[in-house]
């Protein structure tokens, strides 16, 4: 069986989400398929290309050779468009619905590998991918319907009504050419009408090792307690205001709490120069190169934090992409045998957690009472072991697997 995976206006690298969600599934993929490869849409002009100027070329070399190396193939297909954000608007995203030299670029190189199953992360690389093989489908395609896609949330909940009518045409376009929906939550599911028989429910896949099942439970009653943070932190995603209030509602419950963070180097100095910083008890602040050393430093963390800027005053797709949020972070904290603490307006995220009995969900009062319960260690005991039956779904290896069966549903 031969795979492909397409992305488009995607940033391809080797770390964050490429990594983990394209490279680390194309990886377990190529385990168990006959062949895999990786097709990148990749706009020529684009924030990695103006930071490294010609060092972006050999960029790219390195991780299609690392690709290699995993016994998959990346293929980046470069066209005249820019994604820098002075640049990445409404009206040039939607000219690139209809490029006719990228649709025939795309589909000459699907032809030429012979995919049997074509899985398309995000709309945009799902309606280019139907448009191109509209009267060339000889495989099964899968729309990999993305709840962190900010571009495509603004643009459907644009306030011109004409740019979120065309939206909602071009991803009804994608349902009805497509063989299947794949997508990490039911509360995306509802909010975009997906066709209840096309539509499968995945996880996303943490690529943080698995920890020791007889890792101990610490008390939180007894001694420091330590939370940990990981992700990037900064005015737009994840607003050290936000976080601040997290912390001080924490610390009212819980006075001997301290924290972890573990964020990008870039967002060291806007964590480091907010005003209260000195009093959000920061035991360590640090960035990690590979999923093992987050592992380590997460290892005494009880508690993993999921904050999402607060969408009660902010725009439409805010909200939208805090409710249907199911982000790798809290895959990672399931994966490290951390209890998971989430946001109610994270609303997938928060239903998730409730339903399986795995962690806590706060609202907008930053109220951490549940953590003064007199019963919260035989909580956390129950926690921690209905976690332990999870564990194996949010690993690449199990999303590979399923997904994989799922696809085989649909092939002649």
């Amino acid at each position: 069986m031969n795979i492909l995976l397409v992305t488009a206006a995607e940033r391809v690298s080797d770390s964050g989400l490429y990594r983990s969600q394209v490279i680390g599934l194309a990886r377990e993929f190529a385990k168990i398929s006959r062949s895999t490869s990786v097709l990148s849409v990749t706009p020529i002009i684009n924030t990695d290309f103006l930071s490294k100027r010609l060092a972006y070329w050999a960029y790219i070399k390195r991780i299609v050779g690392i690709c290699r190396s995993s016994r998959f193939i990346l293929y980046v297909l470069f066209f005249p468009y820019s994604s820098h954000s002075q640049f990445f608007g409404k009206a040039v995203m939607l000219a690139l619905w209809d490029n006719i030299l990228v649709l025939k670029l795309i589909r000459t190189c699907v032809l030429r590998l012979s995919p049997d199953i074509i899985s398309c992360r995000g709309l945009l690389a799902s309606y280019l991918v139907c448009k191109a093989l509209r009267r060339h489908k000889k495989c099964v395609i899968n729309y990999d319907l993305r709840g962190n896609s900010r571009v495509e949330a603004s643009l459907l909940h644009a306030a011109n009504c004409r740019h979120k009518d065309r939206i909602k045409r071009l991803e009804q376009f994608v349902f009805e050419h497509c063989d299947s929906v794949t997508t990490v939550s039911q509360e995306l599911a509802r909010q975009c009408d997906v066709p209840s028989h096309k539509l499968h429910i995945t996880r996303i896949a943490s690529s943080m090792p698995l920890e020791d099942r007889n890792k101990p439970l610490l008390n939180p009653h007894e001694g420091l307690t330590h939370f940990l943070t990981i992700g990037s932190i900064s005015k737009s995603w994840y607003p050290m205001e936000e976080f601040a209030r997290v912390l001080k509602g924490i610390h009212l419950s819980l006075p001997n709490a301290v924290n972890t963070i573990l964020a990008p180097l870039s967002c060291h100095k806007a964590i480091t120069d907010f005003d209260d910083y000195k009093f959000l008890r920061v035991s360590m602040l640090k960035s990690f190169s590979t999923e093992d050393q987050a592992a380590v430093l997460a290892r005494k963390c009880l508690f993993g934090l999921l904050p999402h800027r607060q969408p009660l005053d902010q725009e439409a797709d805010l909200i939208q992409l805090a409710a249907t949020v199911m982000s790798t972070k809290l895959s990672d904290y399931i994966l490290l045998g951390i209890i998971p603490i989430v946001p109610q307006w994270c609303t997938a995220a928060a239903e998730f957690v409730t339903s399986r009995q795995i962690g806590f969900v706060y609202d907008s009062s930053y109220s951490f009472a549940f953590l003064r319960d007199s019963s919260i260690f035989e909580k956390l005991k129950l926690y921690r072991s209905n976690m332990d039956f999870l564990r194996q779904e949010f690993a690449p290896f199990s999303i590979a697997r399923n997904q994989l069966q799922h696809f085989t549903k649909y092939l002649k």
